[in-house]
């Protein structure tokens, strides 16, 4: 090599103007001033000088650093670089052909790390440590419409490391990201917001072999005070999420992970989003729906295999409320309702525009999905029904519900269970297995003790009575199918406890009994049949009156609007109307009524 010895030089105040006049619209930006400086530079043999660039991007703002040692027998340099306050948007300009999905508007950029480079034999090898990434204040418009605004993100890697040899590899230790204020909106159908998210990777591993092979450990991500808001329908806010040891090894084509835990996730009716405050109008005061946590565990993706795995979903807590509301609309109904009826949705478009693949002529391209265990613990519903007079109240707490082994598999059953209590009175558990398509269930079912009061205004609603108490078991074997019609066949036991109707206006007792049961009961639908081999009633007592006028006093306690709707049955009545036969074989009276004392009284 030509021997060169350079003692010391220096730029000072420079300039360099660049014009690319190759395209549709020509560029033109300057550095200056530029400053260089060089010391002690020569071509001998393992000799270094020490070297300073700076300069400032006069057009694109920011400023470049760059400090350190440089020797080219053989090639090395050491040093530190740092670029700040770089213009995002105008420094894109000057890549040629590049495109985006979005189109920058404004964002600075920041860079800075500590290099080690070496070329010994040709085989490059580079050490950065100490890196940092940051963006500020991006803003831009989205290729397909919308708009994406992001205050803060970072990225860290204290050691990365850069070998070429047989098998270039690269090692990326301790790897940092944090996001802050990220928003995402498409005009005024959806926005996403994130207030926070970070993760952090031991160590990455990446190397060229035949086919790139890259793997890593225990990447844990976070998120904060994540939001969805869809119009003016509803907001889905997610205030915490952990994605905690995801692994990943491209050589096996395998990702786990070890737990996903979402924690108080909200959906709120007709929410307005200010910024990343969620405030509810006024018929929504609270959440529509909140669940305390939902836990993903041990989830693994086999990528060869196309096939997913995971061995317990879990949604623990959930807070909702089904009301029914005066107009007879559901409030669940209303979040998914379109907020204009007349407009096409845009999944009508897209089906237009990509035609259904056909499933069949490619078995190969489908994803097995495997869940071992789908569970619902601890939740809570209230139920509510407005378009009764008094409104229709219930509580169901505890609730839980668990199936195994879900797969897409439609025809294979899933062992199901689920168990729920009543905090006005009662309880439910059932067991058994269900099949999704063609759906068929077989259940084992047990209701225990179940309050009537709640139904009270159901009573009311057509006559002028009181239900004072009242309790209900029930419990037996359940099969439902569907084929071309739905069916079901139930055969068990009920018991219908304690009732007492009493009179709305003086709270004359009406209609009471101990006890009405069957110990055989079985009703079916297609055909539709009710048989009861015993009916037992204990202890009944109630009054039917017929006055002067032959009225009743049933006619008398009826509601107006119900005797309007009660029609007297003729055999011209529409045959195809589904009759359901009654069958009891044995009927059972018993009284503890005093000697002549009748339980039915005139």
């Amino acid at each position: 090599m030509p021997r060169l010895i350079i003692e010391h030089i220096v730029v000072n105040q420079g300039k360099v103007d660049y014009e690319d006049a190759n395209r549709s619209t020509p560029i033109n930006t300057t550095l200056a001033p530029l400053n260089f400086e060089l010391k002690g530079f020569s071509t001998l043999p393992k000799d270094r000088g020490d070297y300073l660039i700076s300069a400032a991007f006069s057009d694109n703002g920011g400023s470049l650093k760059w400090k350190g040692e440089l020797g080219v027998n053989p090639i090395a340099s050491e040093g530190v670089v740092s670029i700040e306050g770089v213009k995002i948007a105008e420094v894109l300009q000057l890549v040629k052909g590049l495109a985006l999905p979005i189109k920058l508007s404004s964002g600075d950029l920041q860079t800075s790390f500590n290099y080690n480079f070496a070329l010994p034999k040709t085989l490059p090898t580079l050490a950065l440590n100490n890196l940092t990434l940051s963006l500020r204040d991006v803003a831009g418009e989205l290729a397909e419409g919308g708009r994406l605004t992001l205050s803060h993100a970072m990225l860290s890697a204290p050691q990365l490391s850069f070998v070429k040899s047989k098998q270039p590899t690269l090692i990326v230790k301790n790897l940092g990201f944090k996001l802050t204020d990220l928003s995402l909106s498409q005009h005024d159908a959806m926005q996403v917001t994130l207030k926070e998210s970070s993760a952090n990777l031991p160590q990455l591993d990446f190397a060229m072999q035949d086919k790139p092979q890259m793997s890593f450990e225990d990447l844990n991500v976070k998120f904060a005070d994540f939001k969805v808001k869809k119009g003016s329908q509803f907001t889905i806010a997610l205030p915490k999420a952990d994605v905690n040891a995801v692994s990943l090894n491209l050589a096996d084509n395998i990702v786990s992970i070890k737990e996903v835990v979402l924690t108080n996730t909200h959906v709120i009716e007709g929410a307005v989003v200010e910024g990343a405050v969620v405030k509810a109008d006024e018929k929504s005061v609270k959440p529509l729906a909140t669940l305390k946590q939902i836990t993903m565990a041990d989830g693994t993706i086999a990528l060869a295999e196309q096939k997913v795995s995971v061995q317990s979903l879990l949604f623990a807590g959930l807070e909702t409320a089904v009301v029914r509301n005066a107009d007879q609309s559901l409030n669940w109904l209303k979040v998914f309702e379109a907020k204009d009826r007349g407009a096409q949705p845009e999944v009508a478009v897209i089906a237009l525009e990509t035609p259904a693949k056909d499933v069949s002529k490619d078995e190969s391209s489908a994803w097995e999905i495997e869940l071992k265990k789908v569970a619902l613990e601890d939740a809570t519903i209230h139920i509510q029904d407005d378009s009764a007079p008094t409104p229709m109240k219930m509580d169901i707490e505890k609730a839980s519900l668990e199936i195994q082994n879900a797969s897409l598999d439609m025809a294979k059953p899933l062992p199901i269970k689920a168990a729920f209590k009543v905090k006005q009175g009662g309880k439910f558990s059932t067991k058994g297995q269900l099949w999704p398509a063609p759906f068929k269930a077989e259940l084992g079912l047990r209701l225990s003790n179940l309050s009537l009061k709640p139904f009270a205004p159901y009573v009311n609603q057509f006559a002028l009575l009181k239900l004072n108490s009242g309790a209900t078991d029930v419990s037996g074997k359940l099969r439902l199918k569907q084929q071309e019609d739905f069916s079901l066949d139930f055969n068990g036991k009920f018991d219908v406890k304690k009732l007492a109707l009493v009179e709305e206006a003086d709270n004359v007792p009406f209609l009471s009994w101990d006890h009405l049961a069957s110990n055989q009961l079985k009703v079916s639908l297609k055909p539709n049949k009710l048989h009861m081999a015993t009916l037992k009633v204990v202890k009944p007592s109630g009054k039917f009156i017929i006055n002067e006028d032959k009225s009743t006093n049933i006619n008398r306690i009826l509601r107006s609007s119900s005797k309007a709707d009660i029609e007297p049955v003729t055999e011209s009545a529409d045959e195809d109307v589904a009759h359901m036969p009654v069958k009891s074989g044995n009927s059972l009276i018993q009284s503890n009524q005093g000697p002549g004392e009748p339980a039915i009284k005139p």
